[in-house]
């Protein structure tokens, strides 16, 4: 079974709407093999229920910010007229709006950490990660979450977190953007900044 390679989803009225990257694995490989740059292909698909009732394609010529993944995003749910331009199957005829549930700085130093390797990252970049208040995913129940993060990120984080509560939590930062082996790391921070902290009150 091919996982999907999703980047973000919603569920909004009946739809379950997702943004996945779209290229397959053997285009990368034939391109590498060919000398040619890879495919950037993104899919929208929109369902309700297990029904899909129709998918968006759009072709890029560099590789697109998490913003302007954003905004294609949006524009898709928003605009009828725009995303009939890139209907690959099927008809959907509703108007969605949706912004991003993330705090804008928040999204910056997701961004940040998401493009640096885990050996370049140091235990503050993460003591720094913080949500901004509270954002769209602060409340988000655990089956609203593995909705909407890939299946590989929720066994990840499943894998090497073993309380509900660290899970949960995890999942939010996944769900936010952060990569799944950046969201775990996150929360060990955390957890080490709590247990230091209860030790200081406790002397």
């Amino acid at each position: 079974m091919i996982k999907v390679k999703k980047i973000f989803a919603i569920k909004r009225k009946q739809y379950h709407i997702q943004l996945i990257d779209d290229v397959e694995d053997w285009e990368i490989f034939n391109s590498l093999k060919n000398r040619e740059d890879p495919p950037i292909r993104y899919r929208i698909i929109v369902r309700r229920e297990k029904n899909i009732l129709a998918e968006y394609v759009r072709n890029f010529n560099v590789k697109p910010s998490s913003v302007h993944l954003t905004n294609f995003f949006k524009k898709i749910l928003r605009n009828e007229d725009y995303r009939g331009q890139y209907l690959d199957k099927g008809n959907w005829e509703d108007i969605i709006e949706w912004d991003d549930p993330v705090n804008p700085k928040t999204k910056a130093d997701i961004n940040r950490l998401n493009s640096k390797p885990m050996k370049k990252l140091r235990f503050k970049d993460f003591a720094n990660l913080k949500v901004g208040g509270r954002d769209g995913f602060s409340t988000m129940k655990e089956e609203e979450l593995d909705a909407t993060i890939s299946d590989s990120d929720k066994e990840f984080i499943e894998g090497r977190l073993h309380r509900a509560n660290l899970i949960i939590v995890a999942k939010r930062w996944a769900a936010r953007g952060l990569q799944a082996r950046k969201a775990v790391r996150k929360i060990k921070t955390d957890e080490e900044i709590r247990i230091n902290f209860e030790k200081s009150r406790s002397r």
